[in-house]
C-alpha cells in the first residue's frame, strides 16, 4: 500500500458492499399492473428488499455521466460486516428473494464486496458515506483479475490508480473518499475483482475537468473508469 497523504486520514472499515453493474436504467420497466391498474413498481420492490436487511445501512443509485460508458448505472449499498463471513450473498442482499428475471437482463456485473481500504480527506466523515455536497459525483474504476491475487492485493494501490488519484488529481476536483474494493462473493458469472470509487465534492461544477481525468486513467489501459452522478439515494 503507497496511498499517502498529510491532508487526511487512512481507515479500514467493517463494511460489505452489494455493486450491481447496470447496462440500462434499471427504473424504467413500467410498474406491474392488475386489470389495468397500478399496483407495484419493480424497481422500488427490489429498493425495499435491500432496506428490509437488519444489517443494510445506505446506499444509492448511480448514473453515468459518460455517453460511452458500459455500465450506465451502478447500485451501490453498503452493508455492516455480517457475522458469519459465508454468509450468502443472495440472501444478505435481497433479505431471502432472487434478483427479479427483468433486472437480470440488464445486470452485466453484480458482487458483494468487502471495503479493504478507504482515505478520507479531515473534512469528510467516515460515515455516513452520503456526501454533503449535491455537487459531488463519483469515478468507480473496475478491474478484472487473473494470476496471484496475493501479489495484487500488496500493490492495489498502484496498479488501481490510487496513488496517481491522489498525487495529480486536480485539486477543484475536491478529492474526499476513496474506497477499495475486492471481491467476497461473486453472484454473476462475469464480475469485477476488485473496484475503486473517488468521491469527488465538486466535480459537478467542473463536469468537463472531471471527465477530462477519467480519460487519463483509461489511458493507463488497466480497469474501466467512468464518472458518475448521484441518480437518487436509497
Amino acid at each position: 500500500m503507497a496511498v499517502h497523504t498529510s491532508n487526511g486520514r487512512q481507515w479500514n472499515n467493517d463494511l460489505h458492499v452489494l455493486l450491481n453493474f447496470y447496462t440500462d436504467d434499471p427504473k424504467k420497466l413500467l410498474p406491474e399492473t392488475e386489470t389495468g391498474i397500478s399496483i407495484s413498481h419493480p424497481y422500488w420492490g427490489v429498493v425495499r428488499s435491500f432496506q428490509e436487511n437488519d444489517l443494510f445501512l445506505e446506499g444509492m443509485l448511480l448514473k453515468s455521466l459518460d455517453r460511452e460508458a458500459r455500465h450506465r448505472y451502478i447500485h451501490y449499498v453498503v452493508y455492516n460486516n455480517p457475522p458469519e463471513s459465508d454468509i450468502i450473498p443472495e440472501a444478505l442482499t435481497m433479505s431471502g428473494r432472487q434478483q427479479p428475471e427483468w433486472l437480470n437482463g440488464i445486470t452485466a456485473s453484480q458482487g458483494f464486496y468487502r471495503e479493504m481500504f478507504t482515505f478520507v480527506d479531515h473534512q469528510t466523515a467516515l460515515l455516513p458515506k452520503r456526501p454533503q455536497s449535491p455537487r459531488s459525483a463519483y469515478i468507480v474504476s473496475s478491474f478484472k483479475a487473473i494470476g496471484c491475487i496475493r501479489e495484487l492485493d500488496k500493490s492495489w494501490s498502484y496498479w488501481s490508480g490510487a496513488d496517481l488519484i491522489v498525487e495529480t488529481i486536480p485539486s477543484i476536483l475536491r478529492l474526499q473518499r476513496l474506497t477499495f474494493h475486492k471481491l467476497k462473493h461473486d453472484v454473476t458469472s462475469q464480475v469485477y475483482a476488485y473496484v475503486l470509487m473517488c468521491e469527488l465534492g465538486d466535480a459537478l461544477t467542473h463536469k468537463n475537468k472531471a471527465l477530462e481525468f477519467v480519460d487519463t486513467l483509461n489511458d493507463r489501459q488497466c480497469g474501466l473508469s467512468s464518472l458518475y452522478a448521484i441518480d437518487h439515494f436509497i
